[in-house]
């Protein structure tokens, strides 16, 4: 197990994948409206 430099709001605005049960995808969950602007990437989904 690794400690994941800039979380996964980096990850995912590299444009590296994020896999969910179904496969791969773009939504990430950004925790809050707070955290959100972190997140420029991706579907932000909040449920």
């Amino acid at each position: 197990m690794q400690n994941l430099y800039g979380g996964i709001f980096q990850w995912v605005n590299e444009g590296r994948p994020v896999y969910n049960q179904q496969g791969l995808t773009k939504n990430i969950h950004p925790y809050s409206a707070l955290w959100s602007p972190w997140l420029s990437q991706g579907t932000k989904v909040y449920e």
